[in-house]
């Protein structure tokens, strides 16, 4: 079972994809990102497509809150994986894509109490962060 339940692309540095997803409380769209950015280059060799595939799912959803046809993603507070440990253990280390999951986390997890930005800021500029990533180093 273990191809299916539980593939090494999904669990890099002991960290599973869908540990974080729960975690973080992410809706199907920023789940798929999650995921995207959590096996690029480790199912197969093609980075830029499951990169591609995460900015799209994150646009996706900013659209679709912008819309009023995907709910925001409620603010979530003490969450077991942080974006720095979630990062660390995929070998998320390269500038921009570590931006991309921190604004990501900072859009959906941090307390909504004084933001920085709105979520949907947040995850405006988390896609911005994945298409430079994948315009300079993919």
């Amino acid at each position: 079972m273990g191809k299916i339940d539980h593939p090494e692309y999904y669990k890099a540095g002991g960290i599973e994809a869908i540990d974080v997803i729960e975690d973080w409380k992410l809706d199907f769209c920023l789940g798929n990102a999650i995921k995207y950015i959590a096996r690029a280059g480790k199912k197969s060799d093609d980075v830029k497509t499951d990169l591609e595939k995460a900015a799209w799912y994150i646009k996706h959803h900013a659209e679709g809150v912008k819309a009023g046809t995907i709910p925001p993603i409620p603010p979530q507070e003490n969450t077991k994986y942080h974006a720095e440990d979630v990062c660390e253990a995929w070998g998320v280390c390269e500038d921009n894509l570590f931006l991309a999951v921190a604004n990501l986390y900072d859009g959906v997890v941090v307390p909504s109490e004084s933001p920085l930005m709105s979520q949907e800021e947040y995850l405006k500029v988390a896609y911005y962060d994945l298409i430079r990533h994948i315009k300079f180093y993919v």
